[in-house]
């Protein structure tokens, strides 16, 4: 599993703030070189689950973690700053 928590510092007080999470679980049923993703992302102040989802057959062999990251927050947030 791998999670990712997004906080705030402050730079005047040094306090920390959550902002949200992620968890990326392997569903196990891809193989050695294609694996498949679960997902579900959390923010900060609201209760529960706010959006989940699944990326398949990444190919693990020419991407990396960055690019299991840019492939989930393109398929739940989109294009912005257009």
């Amino acid at each position: 599993m791998v999670v990712i928590n997004v906080s705030l510092v402050s730079a005047i007080t040094g306090k920390t703030k959550s902002l949200g999470s992620m968890k990326i679980v392997n569903d196990g049923k891809g193989n050695d070189r294609f694996r498949n993703y679960n997902y579900e992302i959390s923010k900060f102040g609201e209760k529960g689950i706010w959006k989940v989802g699944y990326i398949s057959n990444l190919d693990t062999l020419h991407r990396g973690p960055w690019d299991l990251l840019y492939m989930i927050l393109k398929q739940t947030i989109g294009k912005r700053n257009d």
